[in-house]
């Protein structure tokens, strides 16, 4: 047998989502992707211009760095598996499982979700 699908099929990961629904690979799935795609909005030029005066004059200033969470979690998490499946839909349980397993590295995109969300 070809090692990756002895592997596959040996897979702990793969084993647990086989166990699970449709609708939960759905929130997996949207939440690996809003981990991996979601990105703050940029400062805006007049807040940069006030920062860049403070820098001048306090070389030591660091621009403070935005929280990654969002004030909306439940918003923004039903926007990201409405519009996912709106423009990409889904496919079979199996399609959608492989897409979530091939994506590498998942626990960054589902722990950058997690901090976004705040959970």
């Amino acid at each position: 047998m070809d090692e990756i699908v002895r592997k596959r099929q040996e897979s702990e990961l793969l084993q647990y989502m086989n166990s699970m629904n449709m609708n939960t690979i759905k929130v997996i799935q949207t939440a690996m992707y809003l981990g991996r795609d979601y990105k703050l909005p940029d400062i805006p030029d007049e807040q940069m211009e006030t920062y860049l005066e403070i820098m001048a004059e306090n070389p030591g200033f660091v621009i403070p760095c935005p929280s990654r969470r969002v004030n909306n979690p439940e918003e923004v998490f039903l926007e990201w598996l409405d519009d996912l499946s709106f423009q990409k839909g889904w496919e079979s349980k199996d399609i959608e499982i492989n897409q979530i397993y091939e994506k590498v590295p998942l626990d960054k995109y589902l722990q950058a979700a997690f901090e976004i969300l705040g959970i």
